[in-house]
């Protein structure tokens, strides 16, 4: 044992000698022949780059990659064949290290193991007529190759070397820096297989220099191997693993070199952010992609393809999401699982630019507002002016709705909703001329409370359709206030009233046919212009959904009734029929006709605002053949106490007019009451009148003044601010008979 470690030190020992005594003979011939050595590299380096090479100077660096020898050349500058037309140098090192195999140098072969670039700048140039400083590189002929006083470098290393691409021809331009790339070539069926070790800054990545660079100041770490083919023309690689900002990505790719260079390259990654995927890409791309947030990983597959001599790639990125909260310019949607992709070739054969690219959104399902949603595809195409094509559809309880809605003014309870909503048109600045949308709105068993107007509608089968601007009420039917029954059905226009930056108001028409309906509390109607408070508008949809609130104050409303009875307080009248507009918080009673007591009832009326909580109120009337009591009745004796249907009998027509206010509830203000009233009571009676029976008391002691009874009775009764003036009239009584 001991012999053989004595062994095992003289041998040492003699090689170390022999690298030393090599090392001082080197150091010696370099210093004696250092300008031939010089001259010999550079004619080596000229017959590769057909360009004229400066070397400051030489020496041996034994550590550098020991055991075997590197020479260390200082400050090496490589002009290239073409720097007398552009004035760029192809290549610059202020350290370039030539490792030679010592064992090799023994026997009297020369091999070099290693060649390190530190501290450089390689710089591949291309002017605006198409030549290139590397035009001229060309690799000799295998001959030549055998008689070439070097060996090829098979273990190439560039340190904190700046990489340049430049084609002004074709406006790219690729920047890197090398801060570590070892690249290690073996001889392969094939071509070469290159093994790298890397570490580069991506500074530009830029296919076409109008839209900017990919991988804008990115890392690419990584360790893997790629083939290079015979003679060059082309490098492919499979399944490569490289981290770009320590996000780790998988790449396949071929590239082509040549007249007809292309390339293909598939990139796939996971869990990446949303954030961090755009700023891989170019900012023209990442303004498109801008549109929309998405706070979860995705996972992305993508693929670009191309002409490596100018153009556009093609560019086709598919993801996959999910539980992710996805913010859009119009909603803001939770729980979002989808998948899609962006492609920058709608059209082939168009130009790979914003108006032929989209992003294209598969299986949409999420909730919105606690809805909800799902869409089987949505599409934005034209980036340049990014529009939307899309179907939606939901079923949801319908008091979910009110989150979305934000109203004060509309409120939803119980029943299920179901809502199918097609999209073609702009993200924003949405009207009646660049907007597409059908949506269908059905309803089961709801409860919709308008509360300006104070109507609350139950049980409600509702079908409901928007096209473009217009609304359509197919069908309505629901119970109202006491158990009335309701069919409604019209429609609306310039609905888009109540978005942002849509002129004019909208126009609603709306039909109504009831078989009974009780309306005891005209607050229903009266309240209509009563303010409501204004809710904190959380999303961007009901922020332009609020202004609905103010269609019913500023819209205008047509509403066409007809109902078999109609009830209102101790009226009960028959063959209903009115037509009634709202605009601006103002009544117009067109037309209000009924049969009542036997006779018929027509009046039209205006309503206006409310001044102090009193609404103003004009009217026109005409009674043919009712039963004066019945009337009286109906209409709980005018507010009288003292004269009322308990005092009046007979056939009665009557014509007048009116002005007044009223409150919310219908009560008219006697102090303000106005009218002319003009009448005809025929075979009628009056009975317990007290005016009456006090003449009784006085003059007519004899009479019975308790039950006049006459053939006619007619006269034109006026009211000045509630007070009533009855002038003489001639009356042919039994009292006198």
């Amino acid at each position: 044992m001991k012999k053989a470690i004595k062994y095992f030190s003289i041998l040492l020992a003699s090689f170390i000698g022999l690298l030393l005594i090599l090392y001082i003979g080197a150091s010696i011939y370099l210093r004696l022949n250092k300008k031939e050595i010089i001259a010999k590299i550079a004619k080596t380096v000229e017959s590769k780059f057909q360009s004229t090479v400066t070397i400051e100077d030489l020496d041996i660096a034994l550590f550098q990659n020991f055991p075997n020898l590197s020479l260390e050349v200082k400050n090496l500058d490589v002009k290239g064949p073409m720097f007398h037309i552009h004035g760029k140098k192809l290549f610059t090192a202020s350290r370039l290290y030539i490792s030679i195999a010592s064992h090799k140098l023994l026997i009297g072969k020369v091999s070099v193991r290693k060649t390190s670039f530190k501290n450089g700048n390689l710089f591949i140039y291309t002017d605006s007529t198409g030549l290139s400083n590397f035009s001229y590189f060309s690799s000799t002929n295998k001959k030549a190759k055998n008689n070439q006083p070097l060996d090829l470098p098979s273990n190439i290393e560039f340190v904190n070397v700046d990489l340049t691409i430049q084609d002004v021809y074709r406006e790219k331009y690729f920047s890197f820096l090398l801060n570590k790339l070892l690249l290690k070539t073996n001889s392969v069926e094939g071509g070469d297989q290159i093994k790298l070790d890397q570490d580069i800054l991506v500074k530009s990545l830029a296919f076409n220099l109008k839209n900017g660079s990919f991988l804008e100041n990115k890392s690419l770490v990584g360790k893997y191997k790629i083939l290079l083919s015979k003679n060059f023309t082309g490098i492919e690689f499979n399944k490569i693993e490289i981290a770009i900002s320590k996000q780790p990505f998988v790449f396949t790719g071929k590239f082509h070199f040549g007249d007809a260079g292309y390339f293909n390259l598939d990139i796939q990654t996971n869990k990446i952010g949303f954030p961090f995927a755009k700023s891989l890409l170019t900012k023209h791309i990442a303004k498109a992609l801008n549109i929309v947030e998405i706070d979860a990983p995705l996972n992305v597959h993508t693929t670009l393809a191309g002409s490596l001599n100018g153009g556009d790639p093609l560019v086709l990125a598919k993801w996959e999401v999910k539980n992710a909260v996805l913010v859009t310019p119009l909603v803001n949607f939770k729980k979002s699982n989808f998948s899609g992709y962006f492609s920058n070739e709608v059209v082939k054969g168009l130009p790979r630019k914003d108006p032929n690219s989209k992003i294209h959104i598969d299986s949409l399902s999420a909730e919105w507002e606690g809805i909800p949603v799902k869409a089987s595809k949505i599409e934005v195409i034209n980036l340049s002016v990014p529009k939307v094509i899309g179907s939606f559809n939901s079923n949801f309880e319908l008091s979910s709705f009110n989150n979305i809605l934000n109203s004060e003014a509309i409120e939803f309870s119980e029943g299920l909703g179901n809502v199918k909503v097609d999209y073609d048109g702009p993200l924003n600045r949405i009207n009646n001329n660049n907007a597409k949308i059908h949506i269908q709105f059905m309803l089961n068993r709801g409860t919709i409370a308008v509360k300006p107007m104070g109507i609350k509608l139950s049980e409600c089968l509702t079908d409901l359709s928007i096209q473009n601007s217009d609304l359509v009420l197919h069908s309505m039917v629901a119970k109202g206030n006491k158990g009335s029954v309701i069919n409604l059905w019209g429609n609306a226009t310039n609905i888009f009233s109540f978005l942002e930056n849509v002129p004019g108001k909208a126009t609603v028409n709306l039909n109504m046919y009831s078989p009974f309906l009780n309306m005891t509390n005209l607050a229903s109607f009266l309240s209509h212009t009563k303010r409501v408070a204004v809710k904190h508008t959380k999303t961007t949809l009901s922020k332009s959904i609020h202004k609905l609130d103010h269609i019913l104050e500023s819209g205008t409303i047509s509403v066409n009734m007809k109902t078999d009875k109609i009830a209102y307080n101790q009226l009960l009248a028959t063959a209903f029929k009115s037509s009634i507009q709202l605009q601006e918080g103002n009544w117009n009673l067109n037309e209000l006709q009924f049969n009542l007591a036997g006779g018929s009832f027509n009046i039209k009326a205006d309503i206006k605002n409310r001044v102090n909580n009193q609404h103003p109120i004009t009217a026109r009337f005409n009674i043919k053949n009712m039963e004066a009591s019945s009337f009286f009745y109906a209409f709980s004796d005018f507010g009288s106490k003292t004269f009322g249907h308990k005092n009046i009998s007979g056939l009665l027509n009557a014509s007048g007019n009116l002005n007044g206010t009223m409150n919310a509830a219908g009560d008219l203000n006697k102090k303000t009451l106005n009218a002319k009233l003009s009448f005809s009571l025929k075979n009628g009676s009056l009975k317990k009148v007290d005016a009456l029976e006090k003449i009784q008391e006085h003059v007519f002691k004899n009479r019975n003044f308790s039950d006049v009874r006459f053939a006619e009775l007619k006269n034109t009764v006026v009211a000045n601010n509630g007070m009533v003036n009855i002038p003489r009239m001639q009356i042919e009584s039994s009292v006198f008979g």
